[in-house]
């Protein structure tokens, strides 16, 4: 049985779905939950409005403005504060991968000098050699 529509690349371009550069649809839930976190992350409290704060942690940070996030942090023990900035760099830092690479030597018999005179007469050197 022949399979049924298009071929690739067959040069009538795209013929369906959205047009390029349609932004995605804005679901209002989406934007209250984006619009409360950006305010969690906002810097907007005075060290003087911190609740839960004593005078003298205020009287040494005045003037300070703080965001919640900031404020939620310094009343984490270290080792909590620690697990959570290590858990929001998961978010914006690219994770390490290992790589692998293959070494091998494709022509085990060929010399340097020979290679390199090969390479200086135009041959092509990734072929092994014919001798």
């Amino acid at each position: 049985m022949a399979k049924k529509g298009r071929k690739p690349n067959d040069g009538r371009g795209k013929t369906g779905g959205r047009q390029k550069g349609t932004p995605n649809k804005d679901h209002p839930l989406k934007t209250i939950l984006r619009q409360h976190s950006q305010n969690y992350f906002d810097v907007c409290i005075r060290a003087e409005d911190a609740e839960g704060k004593k005078d003298e942690w205020k009287a040494e940070h005045a003037g300070c403005v703080f965001s919640q996030f900031e404020l939620d942090l310094m009343d984490m023990k270290p080792s909590d504060r620690s697990k959570a900035e290590l858990e929001l760099l998961t978010y914006h830092t690219p994770k390490m991968s290992a790589i692998s690479a293959d070494m091998a030597v494709k022509d085990a018999n060929s010399t340097f000098t020979n290679r390199l005179t090969r390479l200086a007469s135009g041959e092509d050197v990734s072929a092994p050699d014919e001798e």
